[in-house]
This record gives C-alpha cells, structure tokens and sequence, in this order.
C-alpha cells in the first residue's frame, strides 16, 4: 500500500514538473497571401470562399483599408451574383410553371374526383400569381444594368398579369435594345469594312511590288483577288492593264526563245519555253499550237527510234 501511494505522489509530481505542451497555433496567413488568393477564388467564381478568407484577414489586421476595401468590392459582387441568379431561377421555374398547368388542368378535367390533384393544381397558380410581383421587381432592378435580363423578366410578369407601368418600362427597353442591336450590326458591318478595305490595300500593295520585280503571276492572282471583291476599283484595273502589258511581253520574248531553239534542233527546249509562255498567257493559242507541233516532232522521233 505504501509503494503504490508513493508510486501515485510520484506520478502527479512529474505530471506538475512536465505540463503538457500546449498546441501550436497556425501561423495568420500574410496580408498580401490573402488579397491574391481571394483575388484568385473571386475569379474562379468562389466570390464565398473569397469574402471568408478576407473577413478572417481582417480579425487580423482590421485597420487595413486596402483589405476592407477589397472585401466590400467581393461582397458587392457576391451579393449582386445572387441576385442574378436567383432571378434567373426564377424566371426557369416560371417556364416550367407556364408550361406544367395546362397539363394538370387537363388532367384535373379527366380526374375530377382526385381532390390532391386540384389542390396541387391550386397551389401552383397561386405561386405562378405571387411570382409576378418578383418578376416585375427584376424588371425594373435590371432596367439599367442588364437590359436583356430585365426584359425578360417583365415579359414574363406581363404574361401573368398585364401592368400598365411594367409595359411602358418593357416598350422603352425593347426600344432601347432594338436600337442598341441595330447600332452593333452597323458597327460590325462598320469593322467588317475596314478590315476588307485593310485586306485589299495590303494585297494591291503587294502585287505592285511583285509587278516590279517581274513577279507575274503571283501579281495576277492577288490583282484578281482584288477585283473579284471590288470589281470597280480603278486602281487594281490600272494595275491590270500594266501586268497584261508586261505579260504580253514575256509571253512574246518566250515564244520567240521557243521558236528559235526550235530551228536549232532543240525541241525539248523549244517545248519548255513556249509552256512557260503559256503558264504566263493560257488563252494564248499560238504557244499552244507550237506546242502541239513540237510534240508531234518528238513523237515522230520516238518512233524512229523504236526497232522494227
């Protein structure tokens, strides 16, 4: 009995010589940390984890402007984000509403006796009717922020219960949309202009310098691109009338080469000049008849030159 109590005095005086440790603390995370990684979450669309992160910042630090200033942007946003949303869960189960009563009307008509049926039935237009005033505050809390929400949402009031002050605000922004529509065709119209006056200045720059480095062909194709998009372009036909001119006497100088390796025996050569005059001209039928000639030559020889 002594050895135990003097075991048991033993064992409470190292307990009181040896406390137990206290658990660490975490360390506060940084001031800048939490501004990046809520910034970081707010883009990700976790504007609630980005308010939490801020708030316990700010137990930490809440003379810090810039900290609240950034955390009333967050809760701003975040409050606004559920606006919207709800609003827009709103307007989906209105839809689904508008689009389920007339089912349960029929099928209320072919179950009479189904009491449950007619309640459900009952209940659902009474929400359907209570909803109006929702829409109709969403049509008017969006009128100048989100004007394709907003109409939205007083089409669909106005579907439930017609409002004579709901449908002079819905004419004013369906105007105001139909002119806004109208100004961004005439702007992309606008752009899509500039973009092909841009286009086609850079292709007749282009083909003028192809013109003077005797780059025929390349400069016949972009002078055709020209034309084909703006077939009364004075310039491009200007540019035209130069390269047929310059044609025509490329096409001239490799015929004449043709025919002149042609008297000399050289008909392979006298072939190649004259298709390369008619890569440059294809309508030119002289080249095109010398070249018929020539190959016949070259048949001819081939012939010979078979053994019997």
């Amino acid at each position: 009995m002594k050895q135990l109590l003097l075991l048991t005095l033993v064992l409470i005086n190292g307990c009181a010589l040896n406390p137990l440790k206290k658990e660490e603390q975490p360390k506060p995370i940084p001031i800048d940390d939490s501004l990046t990684s809520a910034q970081t979450l707010a883009q990700e669309g976790r504007l609630g984890e980005a308010v939490a992160l801020l708030e316990t910042a700010i137990l930490q630090e809440n003379d810090n402007t810039t900290l609240q200033a950034t955390l009333d942007k967050l809760q701003q946003q975040k409050s606004t984000l559920r606006h919207e949303l709800q609003n827009r869960l709103l307007i989906s189960e209105v839809h689904g509403m508008q689009r389920e009563l007339p089912l349960m009307e029929r099928l209320s008509l072919s179950e009479s006796d189904d009491g449950y049926l007619r309640s459900r039935l009952m209940d659902k237009k009474t929400r359907l009717q209570r909803s109006h005033k929702e829409l109709s505050n969403c049509g008017w809390r969006y009128a100048k922020t989100d004007r394709e929400l907003a109409i939205t949402c007083l089409n669909l009031a106005q579907s439930i219960h017609n409002d004579v002050t709901d449908l002079r605000l819905l004419t004013q922004l369906q105007e105001k949309e139909q002119l806004a529509n109208e100004t961004h065709k005439q702007e992309a119209r606008l752009a899509r202009e500039m973009a092909w006056t841009t286009r086609n200045q850079q292709r007749i720059a282009q083909a003028k310098s192809f013109l003077k480095q005797n780059i025929l062909l390349e400069a016949r194709y972009l002078i055709r691109l020209v034309l084909k998009e703006d077939p009364k372009n004075s310039e491009v036909k200007k540019l035209l009338s130069q390269l047929e001119v310059k044609l025509k006497g490329h096409v001239d100088t490799l015929l004449e080469a043709g025919d002149r390796l042609y008297r000399d025996d050289e008909i392979e050569g006298a072939k190649a000049a004259w298709h390369a005059a008619l890569s440059l001209d294809p309508s030119d039928e002289r080249a095109r008849e010398k070249i018929k000639r020539a190959q016949k030559v070259l048949d001819n020889l081939e012939s010979l030159k078979k053994p019997e």
